[in-house]
C-alpha cells in the first residue's frame, strides 16, 4: 500500500466529480481533467508572477530573444504569412459567396484569384484616390464589412479587364452579360 493513500485508493475529482483511482495521497484531479487544471493553474501562476515583476519578465524575454533571434525571426515572418493567407482567404470566400472560383471564366485554383474593383480603380469609399491592392485592400474590405462594388476575378481576367476595359472573354461572348 501506498503511504498516505487510504485504503480504498478512490477519490472524487474535484474538477468533474467523477471517481478515480488514486495514485498518491495528494491527488485532486482524474486523469481527463488533470492537464486541464494544471494547465489554467500554470496560467493563473504566470499572470500574477508577470503583474509583480513585469521588468524581471520583459529581461528574460529580451534575453531570450536575443540568443534566437533567427528563430523569432523566421517564426514571425511565418505567422505574418499565415495571417495574410487566412485574411485572403476570408476575403476571397466572402466575395465569391464560398465558391473561390473566378466569377468571369470559373478558374477555381486559389492561387491565381484576387479582388477585383468592379468598377476599375477606386477613387470612393478610401476617402478620395487610393492605390491600395493586395494585403492592405483585404485589410480594409474586413475592417469595412465587405462593401459592394468588388469582385473575385483570375488574374488573367482582372489583368484583361484593366488593358481593354472588359475581360477577353466577355468580348467574345454575346447578350446583356457582360462585365
Amino acid at each position: 500500500m501506498t503511504r498516505g493513500v487510504p485504503a480504498n485508493r478512490h477519490g472524487s475529482c474535484q474538477k468533474c466529480g467523477s471517481t478515480f483511482e488514486l495514485r498518491g495521497p495528494r491527488q485532486k484531479y482524474c486523469a481527463t481533467c488533470k492537464p486541464i487544471a494544471y494547465s489554467e493553474k500554470m496560467r493563473l501562476y504566470s499572470a500574477n508572477y508577470y503583474k509583480r515583476y513585469p521588468e524581471r519578465v520583459k529581461l528574460a524575454n529580451k534575453r531570450s530573444k536575443a540568443k534566437r533571434h533567427d528563430y523569432y525571426l523566421a517564426r514571425g515572418r511565418e505567422d505574418q504569412r499565415r495571417g495574410r493567407e487566412k485574411l485572403r482567404r476570408l476575403v476571397i470566400g466572402a466575395y465569391s459567396k464560398q465558391a473561390n472560383n473566378c466569377s468571369c471564366c470559373g478558374e477555381s485554383e486559389f492561387d491565381f484569384l484576387t479582388i477585383d474593383h468592379i468598377n476599375g480603380k477606386s477613387t470612393d469609399g478610401h476617402g478620395g484616390i487610393n492605390p491600395r491592392c493586395g494585403y492592405p485592400l483585404y485589410r480594409w474590405l474586413v475592417r469595412n464589412e465587405f462593401p459592394q462594388g468588388y469582385q473575385v476575378l483570375c488574374m488573367n481576367c482582372n489583368v484583361s479587364k484593366g488593358k481593354r476595359g472588359t475581360c477577353a472573354h466577355m468580348r467574345n461572348k454575346p447578350g446583356p452579360n457582360r462585365k
